[in-house]
């Protein structure tokens, strides 16, 4: 049998070790036990089922020649993916924003700017239709115009006085046949639910800190007022009009121990099917200083811990960035991917806690495309020489 060498082994705690798989991002919550049985390849030590259980998620070969095959196989798709993904567009009406927030790294690069916005969104399109086109002749593919995502981001969007210029964006949309995605704090959604209401919308991202004391002391309105009810609200609204909400949790030292009681207070919302709460590390550029971020795995390894006492809090996943994973693989450095389907720490089989992780790839834009590239030669040189040192 042959183990993959795209292995990371990570404490959990003391009795049990997380093992990623660097290639597919998958990962699982192991026994020390076995963790000594994979290290020294003492496979016929391991029940029947374990192994099953890895050679489903490709943490275990039959034989070397089948690894290789695997890894080819995903060279192949990672090229296929660099060549066929249409790159995503973020469109910034404005930087300004109705909210204060403690950690928000936007207040330190304000841009004034003094444009026609509504020709800005006709140049906006004219550009998206002229880079596609060029595309389509380099990369000898066809893009189906559904296949472009546009994220309309700020600053804060969906501001009152941006109500004419946001129809005309999201009227554009459907025109062209684009999809588009909004990030938004939601304070103002009951004015815009009915214009933003449209097929072409994939998902709405709103942001939840913590219960009502710590949200409402971290993302406040300019006058100190608490925004937690309003967002509350506005959550509730757009999953009753069927639209995809995606809830980030921003979390550092200061709230990462409210995770608990801010899953109790939304478990309203986890019966709704396009209901998806994620946990999200703040980083030293989001927090306007280091003193409140949290290393990796000491976060994770504290909501591994919260999660085992508090159950509800299974129900929310935890997102890490593309980037940190070839950081991981050159520098050996702890990488954890994004949490995925069935949430937190769900079910055991065996010995072995299935955390279902995906990595986030993403085309959309340099570093995505970065991210690609720098895959692409780790495997040709897994494939070609064995390991990724040659290429050091």
């Amino acid at each position: 049998m042959k183990l993959i060498n795209e292995i990371m082994y990570v404490n959990c705690d003391k009795d049990n070790t997380i093992i990623i798989n660097l290639i597919n991002g998958l990962a699982d919550v192991i026994d020390r036990n076995l963790e000594t049985k994979l290290k020294n390849n003492k496979f016929e030590d391991i029940q029947p089922d374990i192994i099953e259980c890895l050679i489903s998620r490709n943490f275990l070969f039959w034989t070397k020649d089948e690894y290789i095959n695997y890894l080819k196989h995903i060279e192949t798709k990672v090229n296929e993916y660099e060549i066929k993904e249409c790159p995503n567009y973020v469109f910034i009406p404005t930087y300004d924003c109705n909210l204060q927030c403690s950690y928000c790294y936007q207040k330190a690069n304000f841009i004034q700017r003094n444009v026609e916005l509504d020709q800005c969104v006709d140049e906006f399109f004219k550009f998206i239709s002229e880079q596609t086109r060029k595309l389509e002749i380099e990369n000898h593919s066809k893009y189906r115009n559904d296949e472009i995502v546009i994220t309309l981001m700020g600053g804060e969007p969906l501001l009152i006085e941006n109500r004419e210029l946001i129809k005309k964006f999201v009227y554009k949309c459907r025109d062209s046949g684009y999809m588009y995605n909004i990030v938004t704090n939601g304070l103002t959604i009951k004015e815009y639910n009915e214009i933003i209401n449209t097929p072409n919308l994939t998902s709405v991202q709103l942001t939840l800190d913590g219960n009502m004391q710590t949200h409402d002391s971290r993302r406040m309105r300019k006058n100190g007022d608490g925004t937690y009810h309003i967002i509350k609200n506005s959550i509730k609204l757009l999953l009753d009009s069927n639209i995809n909400v995606d809830l980030r949790i921003n979390v550092d030292k200061d709230n990462i121990f409210k995770l608990p009681s801010l899953a109790h207070e939304i478990q309203q919302f986890f019966n709704y099917p396009n209901f998806n709460p994620y946990i999200f590390l703040l980083e030293d550029e989001g927090c306007m200083g280091k003193k409140n971020v949290m290393v990796d795995y000491e976060a994770l390894s504290l909501i591994y811990e919260l999660a085992k006492k508090h159950k509800v809090l299974k129900q929310i996943n935890v997102a890490y960035i593309g980037r940190e994973l070839v950081e991981s693989i050159f520098d050996d450095v702890p990488f954890y991917p994004a949490l995925r389907q069935p949430r937190f720490l769900p079910v055991t089989h065996g010995n072995i806690y299935l955390i279902y992780m995906a990595v986030y790839i993403n085309a959309g834009g340099v570093l995505g495309l970065a991210i690609i590239k720098l895959i692409q030669i780790i495997l040709y040189c897994l494939i070609h020489y064995g390991n990724y040192e040659k290429f050091l």
